[in-house]
């Protein structure tokens, strides 16, 4: 069986908890919206030792404007108002009742303790840490710095949500992120096709997910059809997982072994053009995979189109970039 990891939180949407700021002014999850935020419950911020939790928070390089780290916690907010100095001016306190924290420990399917809940730009749960040890802002600052899931990492399954039934013979599973309107995307749709067969024939199975911002059913039904793709394809609403697992360029592999864990991410061969490819990484990683063995390569540089997370975006490229798309070269 597939390992769940926070199953029921990953990907999903986060509920619109309300809040207290020091100054007693409410503050809906909502307000954050454009910038992640990390939401840290369980500490008890009246004693030292967890207080001393938020001090190697200033690690984190990342402004205000794109993450927010908040604590949440039940003490009135004038209490954490004599308290925020010695949190640190990367961290903001604010108060919540039980119902706000009950709503988180729901969402992850967890007992109430300290963890933080990292929610994308659109709402999205991507990442928990289930406990703050003294690593835990080292591994927050780490995660936004634009590298893909490392191997061995544990990677959330995304069919469940999708309605898609795993199966029980099933040795692996191969998630492909595609964008419906990316050159490098189409250049690579055939051999796709022959890298889901060469998958079907060792049961791994195969999941598409299509996380730009403008994908609809309709695009993604359009271009697998097109693609003579026969696995599932859907919208990665709101870039859930792809913000999970780090995505940042279609078309990008991420090979998760039967426990879950990850055991290659990045390009699916050494180039755009099918006659000039020398080096086949996810099927390599496949064959070692059912060998029991550690790929030769577990992680490469994806290459093809920039994630089209808005529509500002898109424009802000065609400019800089005199009319064509954001494309980087093969690795």
């Amino acid at each position: 069986m597939f390992a769940l990891v926070a199953a029921l939180a990953i990907g999903s949407a986060c509920p619109d908890i309300a809040l207290a700021a020091t100054d007693g002014k409410p503050v809906k999850l909502a307000a954050f919206s454009g910038r992640s935020v990390a939401l840290i419950t369980g500490l008890d911020l009246s004693t030292p030792g967890d207080n001393h939790l938020l001090a190697p928070l200033s690690l984190v390089s990342l402004s205000k404007e794109k993450l927010e780290i908040a604590v949440l916690s039940l003490l009135a907010p004038e209490r954490l108002s004599a308290l925020s100095e010695s949190a640190g001016e990367r961290v903001s306190l604010y108060s919540c009742g039980e119902d706000a924290l009950t709503a988180l420990d729901a969402l992850v399917n967890g007992k109430p303790q300290r963890r933080c809940v990292l929610v994308n730009a659109k709402g999205r749960v991507v990442r928990v840490w289930s406990s703050l040890g003294p690593s835990f802002a080292e591994s927050l600052a780490d995660w936004f710095s634009g590298r893909l899931v490392p191997y061995g990492y544990p990677c959330p399954d995304p069919r469940a949500p999708f309605g898609i039934e795993p199966r029980e013979s099933d040795r692996g599973l191969l998630l492909l992120f595609l964008s419906s309107t990316g050159v490098v995307d189409a250049m690579y749709a055939d051999r796709i096709v022959k890298l889901a067969n060469f998958c079907a024939e060792r049961k791994i199975s195969t999941v598409a997910l299509f996380p730009s911002y403008d994908e609809t059913e309709e695009t993604v039904a359009k271009f697998a059809k097109a693609a003579m793709f026969e696995f599932p394809c859907v919208v990665d609403p709101g870039f859930g997982f792809a913000d999970a697992l780090r995505i940042t360029h279609t078309p990008t592999a991420v090979l998760l072994a039967r426990d879950g864990k990850c055991a290659y991410a990045g390009a699916i061969d050494s180039n755009t053009r099918d006659r000039e490819t020398n080096r086949k990484y996810v099927q390599d990683a496949i064959e070692a995979l059912l060998k029991g063995e550690k790929p030769p390569i577990v992680q490469t540089m994806p290459f093809g189109t920039l994630l089209r997370r808005s529509e500002r975006d898109d424009q802000e490229r065609i400019r800089g970039s005199g009319g064509g798309g954001a494309v980087s070269s093969s690795p």
